[in-house]
């Protein structure tokens, strides 16, 4: 949409109350404010128009306002019109709950994860929600439809001896990236593509900073002075990034080393065992929570249960503590 100047001094205003898909409006008016008056009028309009517009229509408006901006939004885009098709192009107006819980139904039978349903309506209830506190939209169609509740997931991490046959495995691979990077993320608890896709310009003084994160945000973190010279080390002539692309080679590396892991945590399992073991040996859960990145601490505590003087309370507070003479432990 936009208000624009013309030859003959005249405003021109063109806008798609209803997205691409929709009429592309244009209107003649003598002055800019009255342009952005009757703008602002047109656009107006769209609330009513949605409602009774197709679910495909929402996603359209939703991205061009809002899942553009997102990293993943061309991702998600795709991921809500198949969603979509699935349940049928219905209008806004026309959609029921029992419309999700037949498609979810129907995953579900299929053999989808409970965890991968509710990530579809998560992306649908988001959408709907980011219309409607836009006025695009009055109300949310799935308004009140829970999520499916879920078991815990186990965070699996590498023993100290597991970490040992991993980094022996990682140097026999003919990736030779593969054990630099697998020490980095043990070094720093980061994620896998943040330190795959590492350039020598975030390294300095000892540290690696970390840009263009999950989180948006950036973080600095501290390593050992032989790491790091290590990785100054492999700079070459005319090389931004320090490593090659080596994720194929560490799942060889990891079945190499007779590791078993749980579905879904193949890279994950570095960052876990650095968060686990940071807790193991007394580190401060808010500490680690800046080292990891985590935009809420409640993502952090789930390594929480791993601190030695949380295991050791059970024993002092227990209620046992206070019968362990009479009880007689020893027959």
């Amino acid at each position: 949409m936009a208000v624009t100047k013309q030859k003959d001094g005249r405003w021109l205003v063109s806008c798609r109350p209803q997205g691409t898909n929709g009429p592309h409006l244009r209107r003649i008016c003598k002055t800019r404010a009255e342009g952005k008056r009757l703008e602002q009028e047109l656009m107006g309009q769209r609330r009513l128009q949605l409602d009774h517009a197709k679910l495909s229509v929402c996603v359209d408006i939703w991205f061009q306002y809002f899942g553009a901006n997102l990293k993943d939004g061309e991702a998600r885009k795709r991921k809500l019109l198949h969603i979509i098709k699935d349940i049928g192009d219905l209008r806004v107006s026309h959609l029921k709950p029992g419309h999700y819980l037949a498609y979810r139904k129907k995953r579900l039978d299929s053999g989808i994860s409970p965890n991968t349903c509710n990530h579809d309506l998560v992306y649908l209830k988001t959408l709907f929600n980011k219309l409607v506190k836009a006025q695009y939209l009055s109300s949310n169609p799935l308004v009140g439809l829970a999520p499916l509740p879920l078991d815990e997931a186990e965070l699996s991490y590498l023993t100290t001896y597991q970490i040992k046959r991993l980094l022996v495995s990682c140097r026999k691979s003919a990736n030779e990236s593969l054990f630099w990077v697998v020490l980095v993320c043990l070094a720093t608890g980061a994620r896998w593509s943040e330190v795959e896709r590492l350039t020598f310009a975030q390294l300095s003084n000892n540290t690696i900073r970390f840009v263009k994160t999950k989180t948006r945000k950036n973080r600095t973190v501290p390593i050992d002075e032989k790491l790091y010279k290590a990785l100054s080390a492999r700079r070459r002539f005319g090389t931004v990034r320090i490593f090659a692309n080596c994720l194929s080679a560490f799942r060889s590396a990891i079945h190499r080393a007779k590791i078993t892991l749980p579905p879904g945590q193949m890279s994950h399992v570095l960052r876990h065992t650095f968060a686990s073991h940071f807790i193991m040996n007394g580190g401060d859960i808010m500490v680690l929570q800046r080292i990891l990145g985590h935009s809420n601490v409640k993502v952090t505590m789930r390594y929480a249960h791993m601190s030695r003087n949380h295991l050791e309370a059970a024993l002092v507070y227990g209620p046992l503590n206070t019968l362990n003479k009479e009880v007689g432990f020893d027959g």
